[in-house]
């Protein structure tokens, strides 16, 4: 197991057992008194929870004791983990914490045992795509995921528009962005983590006009520029439920 890409075993750990949730759901929808049918609606993602127990040995019950206090801290501030045996990453922070200690009386061998519950949300790895006027992009995640949008400009422009990258996570429809006073050679860069826009680097205020989030659905996503002298590049982390 790593946390931000430190592998636990530099205080003397190992993971010892996984159990993976899914991502808790909360859902709105009612059948009212009298009514034939029920108003149904979409269900809410929330986080995905995780436990791990991990095992601690060194030499005293000091050096023990130091090393599950690392870990814990380690896990204080969001954190990106690997768990030994999969695939895909976590970006989590820690809810709970419990440690005790065991002892083999014949050997008098002593070790920690400390269980981490922890919350957030499963990744993998970053894919993009790029093109000109159009870019057909597969997300194998199986729920919505934040995409960051490139946009290269071979000329400068006033004003572009970009389709099919700002979605209503509910009914679907599509609200295109605008983006103006594209310089060339300029990159501006929209986050769909951060929410932030940038040209070359620097913020890029009120030259942007997007009214939902930058994300991907599962499955095949399209993503259409009216001009065609600029490059676009989607990159996106997919998740999973």
């Amino acid at each position: 197991m790593q946390i931000n890409g430190i592998d636990i075993s530099r205080w003397h750990a190992r993971q010892w057992a996984v159990t993976i949730g899914n991502h808790a759901i909360t859902n709105s929808s009612e059948w009212d008194r009298g009514s034939p049918d029920p108003f149904l609606i979409g269900g809410t993602v929330g986080f995905k929870t995780i436990k791990v127990t991990l095992l601690i040995k060194d030499s005293t019950r000091e050096v023990m004791t130091m090393d599950r206090s690392n870990i814990v801290a380690a896990l204080l501030e969001p954190a990106d983990i690997t768990l030994d045996g999969f695939t895909h990453k976590f970006r989590v922070v820690l809810s709970k914490d419990a440690s005790f200690e065991e002892t083999v009386n014949y050997r008098q061998d002593r070790w920690h045992k400390l269980t981490l519950e922890l919350q957030g949300y499963e990744y993998g790895p970053e894919l993009s795509a790029t093109g000109a006027n159009a870019l057909s992009i597969n997300n194998p995640g199986n729920i919505i995921t934040p995409a960051t949008l490139e946009i290269n400009p071979v000329i400068g422009s006033a004003s572009i528009t970009v389709s099919g990258f700002c979605r209503d996570p509910d009914s679907k429809n599509d609200y295109p962005v605008t983006i103006r006073n594209l310089v060339a050679g300029k990159k501006v860069v929209i986050d769909g983590e951060s929410g932030l826009v940038t040209q070359d680097g620097t913020l890029k205020a009120g030259d942007t006009d997007f009214w939902e989030a930058p994300v991907l659905f599962p499955g095949v996503n399209t993503i259409t520029c009216n001009n065609s002298n600029m490059t676009m590049t989607v990159k996106f982390k997919p998740r999973f439920m």
